[in-house]
């Protein structure tokens, strides 16, 4: 399984939503949900305040109380065999003042009628439930019913459960009994006799029999729900082990109490106390995988059968059924509240064991198993053993890598909780925790980490680097996480290159992304050209000192494939909607293609069934060979991902100075002697339409759906005029243009200098005088000798710039030469931007959404944005 980028472990994981029922769904999908609601209805109860928690308490004690009062209904039958039973005129009394027998007899409501009665709410109650799970086929049911459905079923297992079997197992003794009646005591002590014919019997056993049989399947049924659908499997299990046992123990009983000789009847009484023990010591084995409610219920009715059957042998060896009732009536509460005491406490010892060891894999299975049985409950009191657990496990979690897996199985657990606002109030102060400990400890992981020994120092200082980024944000677990396995890649004796370079691209997608969210980022370096230094120099003594072969071999024709298995899951997108392209920069065999796939062909329109081998600079025009390893040369020495964000997606300057609007995302990455670039397509019903032109108008390469529009998918358009193929250019792209499911980008390639394009990212609007003093170290010998000025690369972006419009409307407003302050230029350039994109775009009411977002861009960057931005718009407001 893989969490947050990187595989974990096997265990299964399935959201409660995956079943949730949609349009054509099953039925059997819809009794999922269903059951899983109900069964999960008390679960979702959050516990704010004093109220809900006195409401919860309330309902414990008022289903304890009906579970012990209807299960001492044992005592109701004078046919117990004990003596002197119907003698004992005061016990009735009140028993029968409990029974409600005034009530009852006002009614007119008799002994017999009273138990059918309950059989046949039972009946109702399940044709209710049925017709409302047929009418969820149509409709979702609230929260709030399935809260009372499920107190319903509750009350049916307690409240009506017991006196519906004892009324079956009376039934059953009258069956095997050589008498003709069965005798009930009545307020008005005349004992009656109820014949009871064949088909009666018939009927109420196949009742009760049915009975049985629900309760069973809803309990498996329900099992085998929490085991798909919910992540807490073990106590899935041992609610469903133990509900079983528990329905088997009281069907059975009256079965045998109806076949058991009056004789043997202490026997079946010893059997029934050593039964309930049983069942209690199973309960609490399971203890810490069950809610409070659950145990508390369970235990004290269990606790009530074995008290009354340990109080009728008592009663039967003593022959005083005082007895039995001092034992069932007044002992009883005390030894229940012996009880919950007893289960609060092994609760909460269970709940903190930890193991004293943890490490890998195993801690972070190990924490997961405890916190089932702790993030899943639903008692307010859970809370603070949370924390302790928490704590419990980070005092002993050792290492920062165990520390890391203690934050991933935080998250694993958050993601698997169906109440996100109970997962909220537990793990705040976790995170606090996490976040106060991890910092040191990352700090010193970073400065004593191994992997400087084997490094340049400037590496090192890349490092150190990477610490600042870090402290930025301490709970970017992802970068952490990847940075940690990433180092810990080199320092092993077998490193995977493949798995290094996708996490490094990962990596340094991350940590660009950071540096535009942090203003604050770029004060904390030296200066950003120092910075890609350093990130350059890390790359060098990390990768480019491998096997270039090697490399190649392992390295290309898996590149997408690979991405997908082990790469992090934002990678996720490169699949095969994914085209790459991989050029060699090498001097020796520059602009040979090392690596293409399918669809980069197919979007690409290459003029070769197989461009594998080939030189791009055979498929554009010469004109741009050199601009293309001008472009190429400058970037391999900084190992970096460009990536542009506007409107969404993402404009890739490709392979020089001309644009191509993907539908997703594009990208663009270099490893010393190669220039990757990635275009990444989305899941879309949009087929754009895409030529990339020349000055001339010529079309260098297209999309087939853009030879499709044109009626041309069988014929080479590369070199052909956009003029010839369509006619009225100018009107086609008016009507055409702006439409987002038919459109024509038409992109004029322009002649920015690659000087200025690159001493804007490299050191920014403050520092183009400084990389003009040193812009020569890392330039081409042969590009030394007529390297431009940064006045001229200025003057070039905004005068030469083949934008419509520009040169004329600003001509004479500005001018860029060698004896202008080249400060007062780089104010004069963003005035020009903003005023451009205000003047063209601010006061259009029936603008695309597209052009707002590049006024947006503006605007927020102000006087902050960068040549490279304004090169940027500028080529954006040509097309």
């Amino acid at each position: 399984m893989v969490i947050h980028g990187f595989e974990i472990g096997e265990y299964p994981v399935h959201n409660a939503r995956l079943w949730k029922a949609k349009t054509g769904k099953t039925l059997k999908h819809s009794i999922f949900e269903f059951y899983s609601k109900l069964y999960h209805a008390q679960n979702r109860t959050v516990y704010i305040g004093d109220e809900s928690l006195l409401s919860q308490k309330v309902k414990e004690t008022f289903i304890a109380t009906i579970w012990c009062f209807q299960t001492i209904t044992l005592l109701w039958i004078p046919q117990l065999a004990i003596k002197n039973w119907a003698e004992n005129r005061t016990i009735w009394e009140i028993i029968g003042f409990l029974r409600l027998d005034n009530i009852s007899s006002e009614l007119g409501i008799t002994f017999e009628y009273f138990y059918l009665s309950i059989i046949m709410i039972f009946i109702i109650v399940l044709c209710i439930i049925v017709l409302i799970l047929l009418d969820y086929l149509s409709q979702n049911i609230p929260n709030l019913v399935i809260s009372a459905l499920r107190w319903i079923f509750d009350l049916w297992k307690t409240a009506f459960l017991t006196p519906s079997l004892t009324l079956y197992s009376v039934f059953l003794k009258y069956n095997f009994s050589s008498k003709g009646h069965i005798s009930a005591y009545k307020n008005n002590n005349d004992p009656a006799d109820f014949e009871l014919n064949a088909a009666w019997q018939f009927v109420i056993i196949l009742t009760m029999t049915l009975i049985f049989v629900l309760i069973i399947s809803y309990e498996e049924f329900i099992g085998e729900i929490r085991h798909s659908v919910s992540i807490k499997v073990l106590k899935a299990k041992a609610h469903s082990k133990v509900d079983v046992h528990i329905a088997i123990f009281m069907y059975f009983s009256p079965i045998l109490y109806a076949i058991t000789n009056e004789d043997f009847m202490v026997y079946f009484q010893l059997f029934m106390m050593i039964v309930s023990l049983i069942l209690i010591a199973e309960i609490m084995i399971f203890l810490p995988y069950f809610s409070l409610c659950y145990c508390f219920i369970k235990i004290l009715g269990l606790f009530a059968i074995a008290l009354v059957s340990f109080g009728f042998i008592l009663g039967y060896l003593m022959d005083n059924s005082l007895v039995i009732i001092l034992v069932a009536i007044i002992l009883g509460p005390f030894l229940a509240f012996f009880a919950l005491q007893f289960t609060l406490k092994l609760q909460n010892k269970l709940s903190v064991n930890v193991p004293e060891t943890l490490s890998g894999i195993e801690s972070a299975y190990q924490l997961e198993k405890s916190l089932r049985c702790s993030l899943c409950s639903n008692d307010a009191e859970h809370k603070e053993q949370i924390i302790n657990l928490y704590e419990a496990f980070f005092n002993k979690a050792g290492s920062l890598k165990n520390k890391l897996q203690l934050i991933w199985a935080a998250n694993y657990c958050l993601f698997t909780l169906k109440d996100e606002s109970l997962a909220k109030v537990k793990l705040s102060r976790i995170k606090n925790i996490l976040e106060w400990n991890l910092e040191a400890d990352f700090q010193e992981y970073l400065i004593n980490n191994t992997i400087q020994d084997s490094l340049s120092s400037e590496s090192s200082r890349f490092i150190s680097y990477l610490q600042q980024l870090h402290l930025i944000k301490t709970s970017d677990i992802n970068l952490c996480i990847n940075l940690l396995k990433f180092w810990e890649e080199i320092t092993s004796s077998k490193p995977d290159l493949d798995r290094l370079t996708k996490r490094l691209t990962w990596i340094s997608k991350k940590m660009q992304l950071l540096a535009n969210k942090y203003s604050q980022l770029i004060t904390k370096f030296i200066d950003c050209r120092e910075f890609l230094s350093l990130y350059a120099s890390f790359m060098k003594d990390i990768i480019l000192d491998r096997d270039k072969a090697n490399f190649l071999g392992n390295k290309l024709k898996t590149f997408n494939a690979d991405i997908m298995n082990s790469g992090p899951s934002q990678l996720s997108c490169f699949d095969d909607l994914s085209a790459i392209l991989i050029i060699s920069v090498e001097e020796d065999s520059f602009g040979q293609i090392l690596f293409s796939n399918k669809k980069a062909k197919d979007v690409m329109k290459f003029n070769s069934p197989s461009i594998d081998g080939s030189n791009i600079m055979s498929f554009i025009p010469s004109y741009y060979c050199e601009k293309l390893k001008d472009y190429a040369i400058g970037y391999s020495h900084f190992c970096f991902s460009s990536e542009i964000d506007l409107n969404g997606g993402f404009f890739l300057e490709l392979p020089s100075e001309y644009l191509i609007e993907c539908t997703g995302k594009a990208s663009i990455t270099t490893i010393e002697n190669f220039l990757v670039f990635i275009l990444i397509f989305k899941q879309s019903q949009k087929k754009n339409k895409i030529a990339l032109l020349s000055e001339n108008g010529e079309i260098l390469c297209y999309s087939k759906y853009f030879a499709e529009m044109a009626g041309k998918e069988n014929n080479n358009l590369i070199g052909c005029n956009i003029k010839n193929i369509f006619n009225e250019t100018e009107q086609y792209l008016a009507n055409n243009g702006t439409t987002s499911e038919s459109r024509l980008i038409c992109s004029s390639i322009h002649a920015c200098n690659i000087e200025i394009f690159y001493a804007a990212f490299i050191s920014g609007c403050e520092e183009i005088q400084r990389w003009e003093n040193k812009s020569s170290e890392w330039l081409p010998d042969k590009k030394r000798k007529n390297k431009k000025t940064s006045h001229d690369s200025l003057d070039l972006l905004v005068h030469e710039y083949p934008n419509k419009g520009i040169k004329n409307e600003y001509e004479g407003k500005v001018s860029f030469n060698s004896e202008m302050n080249l400060k007062s230029g780089k104010n004069k350039i963003h005035e020009i931007t903003e005023k451009r994109f205000s003047e063209n775009f601010s006061e259009e009411k029936s603008e695309s959404w597209q052009n707002k977002k590049l006024i947006n861009l503006v605007a927020s960057s102000s006087r902050k944005i960068n040549i490279l931005h304004a090169a940027f718009i500028l080529s954006v407001k040509n097309i």
